[in-house]
């Protein structure tokens, strides 16, 4: 049994394993031990905190946008491709 499963955190008065509150949360529970153990942050801070993108990442997503924002026929067919892998069933008009 996974580490997750066997260690107990009580918020608002409820217990659960770090693995229920992962997934109440939408948090990793590496996420979740990490914050407490490396960071030192309350049981509060741990799942409340959301998480965020990585700086590395940020400076892809503006180029992205802004290479969009001026082309405006390549942003359709980037919104036609992003519908069309995310809901393949879906037939296109």
């Amino acid at each position: 049994m996974s580490r997750y499963h066997d260690r107990y955190l009580t918020y608002n008065g409820e217990r659960l394993t770090v693995a229920a509150w992962a997934k109440r949360y939408r948090l990793s529970p590496d996420t979740i031990v990490r914050r407490l153990d490396a960071y030192g942050m309350t049981i509060a801070e741990a799942l409340e905190t959301r998480v965020t993108r990585h700086r590395r990442y940020n400076h892809i997503e503006d180029a992205i946008a802004a290479y969009l924002a001026a082309h405006p026929e390549e942003a359709r067919r980037y919104a036609d491709r992003q519908v069309s892998t995310q809901h393949p069933e879906v037939e296109r008009c």
